[in-house]
């Protein structure tokens, strides 16, 4: 599976629902503990608590880790009225060795004094756990609905042979609607430094499925009999078959989702969610216009790539799109 490189969210509270939902991966338990407290109310350092195994954990959405905080939610534990086995202060920010150590330090003295060890899970970690639980990592991207789509249109497709690009052409416009996504790549004003977050994640969604075909077409190639191969040949069978059409649009695809993804973050306005390269604590300024000349480059070439490959009316789709369409695609 290709590994996305995930932002955090901004708000804590999203943060902290992130990570009881992926604490059973980390504390190695079959369930959820539980969310302890709630807003306005004291809960001495403990965040969630699994009531089986007696482990604690505290979310961190801050801008940097420090020793400091981690002493100070210890702290915090010692009013806990109930027994703690083990403690995880889980941050939003990056693995940080120096911290590490400090912390290792820190166990070694707890232990020898019988009390509970402290464990660090950093932003890393859960983008471990999300890339490799892709059910978890669409939710968290927000494309479990264009999936499910996905997933009922490949079922479609295997009841019959793909023998030809049009089956191809119907699988991606059934994620990239013909004249929604052209209207966004050609009308939409880029330089207002933000994306709509539907309009990103459904641009997501293809460039990583064709990634994945690509990362396992290229291994299929090498160790024809591979297991994971083979597993994700039948899981992700729609798109394995659609490769050989869809290949040349990859290039063009992930050019534009990286000019985006890789200046941007996720932020909920009045107006909506987006990708944005401003946040709620540094908002909109003109200078930002000039860091998104590249996303109108590319939204324009992606957009003359998928008339040509697969919104042209003459090979079956809506002739709207050439009467609306076609003048601006005149070279």
């Amino acid at each position: 599976m290709f590994n996305l490189r995930l932002q955090p969210p901004e708000s804590g509270e999203a943060f902290d629902k992130l990570v009881n939902k992926l604490s059973p991966y980390f504390l190695r338990v079959t369930d959820r503990p539980w969310t302890y407290g709630r807003s306005g109310q004291a809960q001495f350092g403990v965040d969630h608590y699994h009531q089986e195994s007696k482990k604690a954990v505290q979310s961190k959405n801050l801008q940097s880790m420090t020793y400091a905080v981690v002493l100070e939610e210890l702290a915090k534990t010692q009013k806990f009225a109930h027994v703690i086995t083990q403690y995880y202060i889980v941050c939003s920010t990056p693995t940080d060795r120096a911290l590490q150590d400090k912390v290792i330090e820190l166990n070694n003295e707890r232990r020898a004094t019988g009390l509970f060890p402290v464990e660090l899970v950093f932003w890393d970690q859960l983008t471990d756990i999300m890339n490799a639980n892709p059910g978890l990592r669409e939710d968290y991207t927000g494309i479990p609905g264009i999936s499910a789509q996905v997933a009922s249109f490949g079922q479609t497709l295997q009841s019959r042979p793909l023998g030809s690009a049009s089956e191809a052409k119907a699988l991606i416009t059934q994620c990239l609607p013909a004249e929604q996504f052209l209207n966004f790549l050609l009308y939409y004003d880029f330089s207002s430094a933000r994306v709509p977050s539907g309009a990103f994640e459904a641009v997501q969604h293809v460039t990583q499925k064709l990634q994945d075909v690509q990362l396992y077409k290229n291994l299929e190639s090498k160790f024809p009999n591979d297991q994971a191969v083979q597993e994700f040949r039948s899981r992700e069978w729609a798109w394995w078959e659609a490769w050989e059409w869809l290949a040349p649009l990859l290039p063009y695809l992930q050019q534009f989702y990286e000019s985006i993804q890789s200046r941007t973050s996720w932020i909920e306005t009045g107006e909506g969610a987006f990708m944005a390269i401003y946040s709620a604590h540094q908002p909109f300024h003109p200078s930002m216009r000039q860091q998104t000349a590249q996303w109108t480059t590319t939204a324009q070439a992606l957009a003359y790539f998928f008339f040509d490959h697969f919104y042209d009316g003459d090979l079956g789709f809506p002739p709207f799109l050439l009467a609306k369409f076609k003048p601006m695609f005149s070279w």
